[in-house]
């Protein structure tokens, strides 16, 4: 072997030496680096345990509110469902009194037509009895007048001696008329009433 191949050999092993010292140095740094990317990874890891466990903690606690929530609003509604049930009666029981009035107010207005009409018919049955009692207080009259005085009977000297309880009134300030509010007897359809005593004086009715 020549010293010239022996010398390129040696500057090929001295070069190989500079490269191998740089890929040594290189492969140091890249350790370093990746221990540093180890140390942060480990970090990080870390961190996003404790971040789990702190949602996972959070997690539990926001399903417990929600739970509890969901427990709250199905008791509302049971509540409010109550309630529409309360309401819904009510509502009907309004209802069947609303009903109740007007058939009240149907049966009221019914009776006041009822005694509207029976009012007439009362009024027409006085004017009837009204006309036929005069005639037959004219007869009376007219039949005292034809009888002679008898003993035991009311003459003026009898009449005079009514007196009125209030005022003292006699004779011809005492009007005796039908007390319409007491019916003797009838004639036929006709009634005969009894009689009272009004005094002209002071208004005041005696019998």
């Amino acid at each position: 072997m020549s010293e010239e191949t022996i010398n390129n050999l040696k500057i090929e092993i001295d070069t190989l030496k500079k490269k191998l010292e740089e890929t040594e140095i290189k492969n140091s740094m890249l350790e370093g680096e990746l221990k540093n990317k180890e140390e942060k990874l480990s970090n990080i890891s870390n961190s996003l345990n404790e971040q789990g466990s702190n949602v996972s903690s959070e997690l539990k606690h926001a399903k417990a509110r929600i739970s509890e929530l969901e427990e709250q609003l199905h008791n509302t509604n049971k509540i409010i469902s109550t309630k529409d049930d309360e309401l819904s009666k009510k509502e009907n029981e309004i209802t069947k009194l609303n009903q109740h009035i007007e058939e009240l107010i149907t049966k009221i207005s019914q009776k006041d037509v009822e005694f509207q009409k029976l009012q007439e018919t009362l009024s027409e049955k006085e004017k009837i009895v009204e006309k036929q009692t005069t005639p037959i207080e004219e007869g009376g009259t007219k039949v005292k007048q034809l009888e002679s005085p008898v003993m035991g009977t009311p003459s003026e000297e009898g009449e005079k001696r009514i007196k009125c309880p209030n005022c003292g009134a006699v004779g011809k300030d005492i009007k005796i008329v039908e007390d319409k509010t007491k019916v003797l007897s009838y004639m036929g359809n006709i009634p005969m009433y009894a009689k009272k005593h009004i005094c002209k004086k002071c208004g005041y009715e005696f019998k």
